[in-house]
């Protein structure tokens, strides 16, 4: 016995009831949304499966088509394709050198004179006067940080001059302290400064 059963979508749904039996749901028809998601599926899937193959065959075929193609056994050296493939990369190579070459001398040549009619034809001075220059300072001054640099120069200044002070004290006890050794009488066992 069949029943028609309805769903969402309105698409009848046939059941397939035996006595006796659970009932189960029989093979219905998908609406057209699902079958068209159903082929888009199957035709990706299909389409992946033969992409990794031809890449494994790939893989497999070509070291053995690079032998029999470009170096067959029985062709000669001198004429054997990879031999020609080699020369064609050359040439090429060279070519492109050359390319570079010429186009780097065009440059060479072009660029000055476009820069010359370049600036023949700016105003500077209206350029110039359309910018802040106000503004500009600040903004120089701002990313100087011109209080830590002034920090910087005066301690490396002061710390130099303290150090030469210091040097200029000590040289001149030394020189006190020979003076005194003179003046102060000598006792005849007693070793002088120069003799320590």
């Amino acid at each position: 016995m069949r029943v028609a059963l309805r769903g969402s979508d309105d698409v009848p749904m046939p059941r397939n009831d035996t006595p006796g039996r659970r009932p189960r749901l029989a093979l219905f028809p998908l609406p057209p949304v699902s079958r068209f998601d159903v082929g888009v599926a199957a035709v990706t899937g299909v389409a992946a499966g033969a992409t990794a193959a031809g890449r494994r065959l790939v893989a497999l075929g070509k070291p053995l088509a690079e032998t029999l193609v470009l170096s067959p056994p029985l062709v000669p050296e001198s004429l054997q394709p990879r031999r020609l493939v080699e020369l064609l990369a050359l040439r090429g190579s060279q070519q492109r050198q050359d390319l570079t070459r010429e186009i780097g001398a065009v440059l060479d040549r072009m660029v000055p004179a476009v820069a010359d009619e370049l600036l023949r034809r700016v105003d500077l001075d209206a350029v110039i006067a359309r910018l802040d220059m106000a503004k500009l300072a600040e903004d120089v001054i701002a990313s100087v940080d011109l209080p830590e640099i002034i920090r910087e120069s005066t301690s490396a200044v002061s710390s130099e001059t303290v150090r030469e002070v210091r040097m200029r004290g000590i040289s001149g006890d030394e020189a006190v302290g020979r003076a005194m050794e003179r003046l102060r009488p000598r006792r005849r066992g007693a070793p002088t400064h120069d003799q320590r």
